[in-house]
């Protein structure tokens, strides 16, 4: 009986925490690139494109890709299914502003929809990519303390792809 009311103290501690924390979250990382807004815009608006500078794609050497046809344009898609590390997911392209942004919804498994977007700024023949991600941490309120490792870890890959892409494109 002891250990009942231990556990479900400790269950609803962390409910009551989780309170605390904003369901949504907002993650982004920047970088400052040495090629216009037009030369990146078609790196981040394909996909097939997409998956050469992302993070995820070595994390799995057999993960599962599934491209459509249209790739580019509005309601394009790409879905993927890989190990542990790259799970499984789709990402739809919703927005193309000429030179200055490219929106995607992304889906992660069964999670929610995620919204990802990719901000240009020119400054002098360079750019300053913005890539950002809003995530819903749901109802749950134990999910939402789950944020900030989640947030640190997507930060990290966020970084890394952008590093990945600006060394592609300054080769």
């Amino acid at each position: 009986m002891y250990w009942i009311i231990v556990i479900v103290s400790f269950v609803l501690l962390i409910n009551i925490i989780g309170l605390l924390y904003s369901r949504k979250i907002r993650i982004w990382a920047k970088k400052e690139i040495n090629q216009k807004p037009e030369n990146l815009i078609p790196l981040l608006a394909n996909f097939e494109e997409f998956v050469k500078w992302s993070p995820w794609s070595n994390k799995d050497p057999e993960i599962n890709q599934k491209f459509s046809e249209n790739q580019g344009e509005i309601g394009s898609f790409y879905s993927w299914f890989g190990n542990r590390a790259v799970g499984r997911g789709k990402m739809t392209l919703t927005e193309i502003k000429e030179n200055e942004k490219v929106a995607v919804d992304v889906v992660f498994g069964k999670n929610p929809l995620s919204k990802i977007l990719f901000e240009l700024v020119e400054n002098n023949s360079k750019t300053t990519l913005t890539w950002s991600m809003e995530m819903d941490m749901g109802p749950v309120p134990a999910a939402r303390l789950m944020a900030k490792m989640i947030s640190k870890t997507i930060l990290k890959d966020f970084n890394s792809g952008l590093e990945n892409l600006k060394n592609q494109v300054e080769k």
